[in-house]
């Protein structure tokens, strides 16, 4: 007799809250807050496939600018030991930051960029409900800001 057994991926969803920080050598951000959204897909018991998406506005310490920031991005988990004991994780990923600043000064002057990013952060998931990273992205290595440390708490669904 010959049988087969099919099994599927199981999906996991995110949604929470980042604070972070810019960094780089010119006219800089000092801080970002934003909302995260994010899916997980399991590959196997501690392997996980993610997407990344969200809205992060930055404010501006030298002058007047609307500066904000949308991540997609996409990734690996890697669980040390399995989700359900202790969800300790690091979590890489690629892809891009959506960056985009409007000077209020003499006028709209809007500038858009579209880097590529890559990102390396490290959690931990408690009770299966809420996740908790720690994350460091290069933007962009060629302008400001280059990097971006952030704080992530979400709810997992």
């Amino acid at each position: 007799m010959l049988s087969f057994t099919f099994t599927f991926c199981q999906f996991k969803g995110e949604v929470g809250l980042e604070i972070g920080r810019p960094f780089g050598e010119g006219d800089v951000p000092s801080v970002g807050l934003g909302i995260v959204a994010q899916g997980e897909y399991t590959i196997k018991e501690k392997i996980g496939f993610t997407f990344q998406t969200g809205y992060t506005r930055l404010k501006s310490s030298v002058d007047r600018k609307n500066t904000s920031m949308i991540p997609l991005m996409v990734g690996f988990k890697w669980y040390f030991l399995s989700k359900e004991e202790l969800g300790v994780f690091i979590h890489t990923k690629s892809g891009t930051y959506i960056y985009r600043s409007t000077s209020l000064w003499r006028g709209a002057n809007t500038s858009t960029k579209v880097p590529f990013s890559s990102g390396l952060g490290i959690g931990c998931v408690i009770n299966n409900k809420i996740t908790s990273e720690l994350n460091f992205t290069v933007l962009d290595h060629l302008s400001d800001p280059r990097f971006y440390a952030s704080i992530k708490v979400s709810y997992n669904f």
